[in-house]
């Protein structure tokens, strides 16, 4: 039987208040569960992160069922199909942030209000085919995701977690003024944060749309090269969006029960 493999995200404005979370998580978990949906859902003052699986018509009825809500309307999605079911658990998680940004304490940016120019990925692919030197690529995730695959010359900062890319582009900014910058991610969250953080500094940049999951779903693997690290127990994914199972994920011990598909 082939599962539906759905990852999604949204920052809010205005954002959700505290006493609103505890009865949504509730609530949400509940949906889930009836429908047989495992994976997990970051919820957060600042709006919603997540990735399931399930049957393919039970994960309709749970995004049709979210974005019923006011809050979500807009809600936009990436599919991909499994032969198995990836995730172990049903977790609906509350936290003070979807994506912790800032090593020495929260930078605050709000994605909702200030981002970064989406890109999209047939966008992008032109701009690479066309070998535009003003272009820079610059890959925002962790050391053991980019070592997975990556963009062909995109700028690699060997970062140990996402907390540290303000630091990261701060040391990088002169090399990257003046230029167009293309940040990306797996599934385009990170981006969010990052690129508004970029804007700020007076850069001029873009995120891929989508992330790289959508530019394999639209345009393939042109120009990128490896396979895609993701948050959950297929570990990687081919330009195909075909599962690559590695031996392991993290270097550093943690599983991915540990983690519960978080993009740190």
């Amino acid at each position: 039987m082939n599962y539906l493999v759905t990852a999604f995200y949204l920052f809010i404005n205005p954002q959700f208040i505290e006493s609103e979370l505890e009865p949504l998580r509730e609530e949400m978990k509940r949906k889930m569960l009836e429908l047989g949906i495992r994976g997990t859902v970051l919820l957060a003052k600042e709006g919603i992160n997540s990735t399931i699986v399930g049957e393919p018509e039970k994960i309709h009825e749970f995004m049709a069922y979210l974005r019923a809500k006011p809050a979500f309307k807009n809600l936009e999605s990436k599919e991909s199909i499994c032969d198995h079911i990836p995730f172990k658990r049903t977790l609906v998680k509350l936290k003070k942030y979807l994506i912790p940004f800032g090593r020495d304490g929260e930078i605050e940016v709000n994605p909702a209000i200030k981002t970064g120019k989406h890109l999209k990925p047939e966008e992008l692919k032109k701009w690479l085919d066309a070998k535009d030197p003003n272009v820079v690529l610059v890959d925002t995730r962790n050391k053991y995701e980019t070592i997975k695959g990556s963009f062909e010359g995109a700028q690699d900062w060997n970062l140990r977690h996402f907390r540290d890319f303000p630091e990261a582009l701060q040391a990088n900014k002169k090399d990257l003024e003046g230029k167009k910058v293309v940040m990306f991610c797996t599934g385009g969250i990170r981006c969010e944060k990052a690129t508004a953080y970029a804007g700020d500094l007076g850069l001029d940049v873009y995120q891929i749309e989508g992330g790289i999951l959508k530019y394999f779903e639209d345009v393939g693997g042109a120009h990128y090269k490896g396979d895609c690290f993701v948050f959950d127990y297929r570990v990687a994914v081919d330009p195909s969006l075909n599962p690559v199972k590695y031996e392991t994920a993290f270097p550093d011990g943690r599983t991915m029960e540990e983690l519960d598909g978080y993009e740190e």
